[in-house]
């Protein structure tokens, strides 16, 4: 058989070769062709692993997969190499209002945490550490930290929040660099107050009405107790006192206290004291003849038609002859707005 070989760019010669030279010549670059597609094959196999079949192969449909293939392994790469350490959840609150008296919670959200990182709380009133994952480190028991693991979310816990409690938290990672996250806290503190002068002046077997009414509140108060020269009063005491209390809109509750018939034993101080709030207290004083004037310097009392309070006190100031009975009773006496003050 003849072969052209060439060389060089010389004339082609022909060679005869046996049909046994022939069949060597051929295997060998066959294998040698083989050898290298193996190799090609295995070097692009490790730089762009396969990815999953394409849909199309499902139905048996190659169409248009090998370059969605490519895009998807692309995307896996790119996210792949985005920072894997810790961060803070750019939609978690940072500021956390709360009432007095109430628990406040302060969130830290912290993504991709590791079991490693530790997360801090640090009041920034003093630099006091707080808490250290569940550890706390300050002798007041209201503060305790606690992981919510479905939202990976360490919360401050203040039981019982009183209004110095206000102010900036914040909660750190020890992570490299370290992260940190300010909370602010803000306290409302309802206003609890009772209607009406501070002493009340009322005849005997009068009815008594006095109300409490808490203002600025973010929740109603669960309860409000009454007490009577520092003793509780409950509604079953006896039948001539009762106690209602009724929410008025949004933020305000009014809690009355009613004595229906009042007797010299009802004299004393009374106060209103709803649960983790602030308290209000007002005198009563029930008179049997006497004469409010002698009972408090440099006030007088009136009576006002159609008031259930009896005689009330309206604080103004009486003349010094008056005082010291140098006027003889009964007596009516001008006051500034208008109204006759008479003492029998």
């Amino acid at each position: 058989m003849y072969v052209c070989v060439c060389a060089c760019g010389r004339v082609c010669e022909l060679v005869l070769l046996s049909r046994n030279r022939m069949r060597s010549l051929v295997r060998s670059i066959v294998w040698f062709l083989m050898a290298l597609q193996i190799c090609m094959g295995e070097e692009a196999h490790s730089s762009l692993p396969p990815a999953p079949p394409h849909p199309g192969f499902i139905n048996g449909d190659n169409r248009g997969a090998n370059r969605h293939d490519l895009l998807d392994h692309v995307k896996q790469k790119s996210f792949g190499g985005l920072y894997t350490g810790p961060y803070f959840d750019p939609n978690a609150s940072s500021n956390i209002t709360t009432q007095l008296g109430a628990h406040a919670y302060l969130p830290c959200k912290v993504k991709q945490l590791s079991n490693k990182s530790q997360v801090s709380w640090i009041r920034h009133r003093d630099a006091h550490i707080l808490t250290v994952d569940r550890y706390t480190f300050i002798a007041d028991e209201r503060f305790q930290s606690f992981l919510v693991e479905a939202s990976d979310t360490w919360n401050l816990q203040i039981k019982y929040v009183q209004a110095r409690d206000a102010g900036e938290y914040e909660c750190q990672v020890n992570a490299e660099p370290k992260l940190s996250h300010v909370v602010n806290l803000y306290v409302v503190v309802p206003k609890v107050e009772i209607l009406g002068e501070t002493d009340i002046f009322v005849k005997e077997f009068s009815q008594v009405n006095i109300k409490c009414v808490v203002t600025m509140s973010l929740e109603s108060p669960g309860y409000i107790f009454w007490y009577h020269n520092e003793r509780r009063v409950l509604e079953n005491d006896v039948a001539r006192k009762a106690i209602k209390t009724e929410s008025i809109g949004p933020d305000t509750t009014v809690s009355t206290f009613v004595i229906f018939s009042a007797k010299k034993e009802d004299t004393g101080n009374y106060t209103c004291h709803p649960t983790n709030l602030g308290s209000a207290h007002v005198v009563l004083h029930v008179l049997n003849g006497e004469h409010p004037a002698a009972m408090r310097k440099n006030t007088a009392c009136c009576f006002i038609p159609g008031s259930v309070f009896g005689p009330v006190l309206i604080g103004h100031v009486v003349s010094t002859a008056l005082l010291q009975n140098r006027i003889p009773f009964p007596t009516i006496v001008k006051l500034s707005l208008g109204v006759a003050a008479i003492f029998m």
